[in-house]
């Protein structure tokens, strides 16, 4: 992981994802803090696992790329994304496959951040799928360029599948307002 071509700030991120340190509501009620330990969009125990593979934002997030990519399974924790998985998944190398796994755990990270701490939600969930299309469009120029290119075509994948994106429109829904 430190020797992706990432920034800083990133690599600290994922070494903290992968160590279980990040400040989810769990997390924090265990050093004291006051506040609601839960999602504050699903209202379930906030944890590392959950912020990135449970709730239904996460959960969507990786449906999306799943479709895309032709995934058979969907991950729901980070040992589903042990060992060579994230190569065969996004279809590129490891390190590549890694660098699409931190545009989008950061575009999560990101997203929860801004729902639990400005209470900001998003307006759509797809907006979600572009912002970490967009961290990996911009990371993309930290590689040498033959991974360049490699990345560049699971992008095209991604930015193909979005072109054709269109939810399915019906009648009733399950979804509640906040």
């Amino acid at each position: 992981m430190w020797k992706l071509k990432l920034p800083l700030k990133i690599k600290v991120f994922l070494w903290q994802l992968s160590h279980n340190k990040l400040h989810s509501g769990v997390a924090l009620k265990h050093r004291g803090w006051k506040g609601d330990p839960s999602c504050c969009l699903c209202r379930q125990k906030e944890t590392t696992t959950y912020i990135f593979f449970s709730c239904s934002l996460a959960r969507f997030v990786w449906s999306c790329l799943g479709d895309a990519f032709g995934w058979d399974h969907i991950p729901t924790s980070l040992d589903d994304l042990q060992g060579c998985r994230l190569s065969k998944l996004f279809g590129t190398y490891t390190r590549l496959g890694f660098l699409f796994f931190a545009g989008f755990t950061w575009a999560i990270w990101k997203t929860r951040n801004k729902m639990a701490i400005e209470r900001t939600f998003p307006s759509n969930p797809i907006d979600i799928i572009y912002t970490g299309l967009s961290f990996v469009q911009k990371w993309c120029h930290l590689l040498k360029p033959t991974d360049q290119g490699r990345l560049k075509a699971g992008v095209e994948i991604l930015k193909s599948w979005l072109s054709n994106y269109s939810p399915i429109a019906m009648s009733s829904s399950d979804i509640s307002f906040l």
